[in-house]
């Protein structure tokens, strides 16, 4: 993780700030910082990537917001979280994100849910659900959904529903199972990722090369 953490912050380094990859790798050091909860450092590079991702990375962006909205969960500001996640939602229905979109549903959904806000909360997971149901691509999303819903089907003591969703989760824990999974997915997008920032990286050492070539050649005319 430390190696992963170098390597983002060095392509950092050799990245133009005008470039989408740039606010790429600053939101991959906030994920970083975000996974081991350090949530302060965590802030510093997420509002880094709504600065420089505003004007030409607007799923960055969208996202980005997302990840502060998710860190506001965490330290109990829910109206911030709030804000941040109906803005997030706005620009991926705007933009034909649909993963995103879907995501930042179920993350305001589960904030209202703690907030004891639970016809609201169900409201938007039940849209999660079906904005899922009719799209292989959101398939994924569903155990978490179906989840959610039966713990909003506990907390209303709705014996029919949480019945209905148990038996849901059982039938997708079965279907997950003979699949590749999230883990694998996100391990070949970490991969493609690396494997960009590394030619990248060669692009701008060679660049670096070649001016210290000109230099001595420069040097030796004189």
């Amino acid at each position: 993780d430390e190696k992963s953490l170098n390597y983002l912050k060095t392509a950092l380094k050799h990245t133009s700030t005008n470039y989408p990859e740039y606010s790429n790798l600053l939101s991959g050091i906030a994920q970083y910082y975000i996974k081991h909860k350090n949530y302060e450092e965590a802030k510093k590079y997420i509002i880094k990537t709504i600065l420089y991702s505003k004007k030409n990375n607007r799923i960055r962006y969208a996202k980005a917001l997302g990840d502060l909205a998710l860190i506001h969960k965490n330290e109990n500001s829910y109206k911030t979280a709030i804000k941040l996640l109906e803005e997030d939602i706005e620009i991926s229905k705007a933009i034909n994100e649909n993963r995103n979109t879907i995501y930042a549903t179920i993350l305001l959904g589960e904030i209202y849910l703690e907030t004891d806000s639970i016809h609201k909360a169900k409201e938007l997971i039940v849209q999660a659900k079906n904005y899922a149901d009719d799209k292989e691509h959101l398939k994924g999303f569903l155990y978490q959904i179906n989840e959610i819903l039966l713990k909003i089907a506990i907390l209303q003591n709705n014996d029919a529903d949480e019945l209905i969703y148990r038996r849901k989760l059982s039938l997708l824990k079965n279907e997950l199972s003979h699949t590749d999974g999230a883990d694998v997915i996100n391990k070949v997008n970490w991969e493609i990722q690396k494997q960009n920032i590394t030619y990248k990286l060669e692009v701008e050492n060679a660049k670096i090369e070649k001016e210290k070539i000109i230099t001595k050649a420069l040097i030796i005319i004189l």
